[in-house]
């Protein structure tokens, strides 16, 4: 269950960075190509959304098959081994990115949401 669990944020992430993607491959015919400018940068708009385009597909994948496991019967587990110390390390880290991602998320749509007004206006 932990699995199925935890796989929607690697999918949400996907989702996100799909979306990365279409803002990059739709801004991409606006750009000015005449000169080297505007050549430097559709050429870094074309590279990066196709890296974020195979990315996004890879995870999505992964995020699909993690939550497949949804039925994956519980495994026994040794109880001195999860005794230890030092597991909760990794997992203290996990939760700290977890929170440095979700306030970074929270700042970037809320000025993105800024953004959007003001195109919308």
């Amino acid at each position: 269950m932990g699995l199925a669990q935890h796989s929607v944020v690697p999918a949400g992430i996907a989702d996100l960075l799909r979306a990365l993607t279409e803002i990059l491959e739709t801004h991409l015919p606006t750009i000015d190509t005449g000169d080297e400018s505007g050549q430097l940068e559709a050429e870094a708009y074309t590279y990066l959304s196709g890296e974020f385009a195979s990315i996004s597909a890879h995870l999505g994948r992964v995020a699909a098959m993690m939550g497949s496991y949804r039925d994956l019967p519980p495994a026994g587990h040794h109880e001195e081994a999860l005794a230890d110390p030092a597991l909760l390390e990794p997992f203290r880290n996990f939760v700290a990115i977890e929170t440095e991602l979700a306030d970074l998320l929270t700042r970037a749509a809320r000025e993105d949401g800024r953004l959007l007004a003001e195109l919308d206006s």
